[in-house]
């Protein structure tokens, strides 16, 4: 019995699932580089494509949220997830901009404001982006790659839940340790280094932004065995 050919919508699909996933792994890392690559600079430093870096990776993010809604449309939960990380793109895109007016500006309260919901949308992309992770590996096949993604998923949805509370602790530590004049200095010494928000947003960002970039390395594998295994 002949076997059937296998089904060209699928197939393109699938290529579509490889390329929106191609985006996204070079884009999480594009995205959080060029955004401490241009805080980090002062007005006199910038060029004029600092304006359009941050548009680029963080367009790779909406370009790769987008192609992945064409992988089983039909199926309700995943598009709504799907949906939800296209729209964070979209506004992370929106904002990224500000990264560079914020450096060119610095006195704007309103260009600080705008970055700084720009990292908001950012973490919540990555903490977002790790459940579309999830949904998405729940449609494969592979066992032992479904229960890898769960487990750290869930270790990037710990760290991600973290971040505003170190936020918070940086700003109320110079209250709590008052009595402890070694304590205050330390505190007060990296506050004074300047960019201590970002660096703090670097620390609790980079291990998930690996561990996602791992994680969607072995999914789009297992995806490519599936397009030879049809095509064969």
């Amino acid at each position: 019995m002949p076997e059937s050919a296998p089904n060209p919508e699928m197939m393109r699909a699938l290529g579509r699932l490889v390329r929106g996933l191609t985006a996204l792994f070079w884009g999480l890392p594009a995205t959080l580089l060029i955004g401490v690559h241009i805080g980090l600079k002062t007005r006199l430093d910038l060029r004029l494509f600092d304006a359009f870096l941050p548009i680029v990776a963080t367009g790779l993010l909406l370009y790769g949220t987008w192609m992945l809604a064409s992988f089983h449309p039909q199926e309700s939960i995943w598009m709504r997830a799907v949906d939800r990380s296209r729209a964070l793109a979209l506004v992370m895109t929106g904002l990224s901009p500000f990264l560079y007016w914020r450096v060119l500006v610095p006195e704007s309260p309103a260009f600080a404001a705008c970055v700084g919901f720009l990292a908001v949308f950012g973490a919540l992309f990555l903490f977002h982006f790790n459940y579309l992770l999830q949904r998405l590996v729940a449609m494969l096949p592979e066992a032992a790659l479904r229960q890898e993604v769960m487990t750290f998923t869930r270790l990037n949805h710990y760290i991600l839940a973290g971040l505003p509370l170190a936020v918070v602790l940086s700003h109320a530590l110079p209250g709590l340790l008052a009595g402890s004049v070694s304590a205050t200095r330390i505190v007060q010494t990296w506050h004074q280094l300047g960019q201590a928000q970002e660096w703090l947003f670097v620390l609790f960002t980079l291990l998930p932004v690996a561990t996602t970039m791992a994680m969607i390395w072995k999914i789009k594998e297992a995806v490519f065995q599936s397009l030879f295994i049809s095509r064969s």
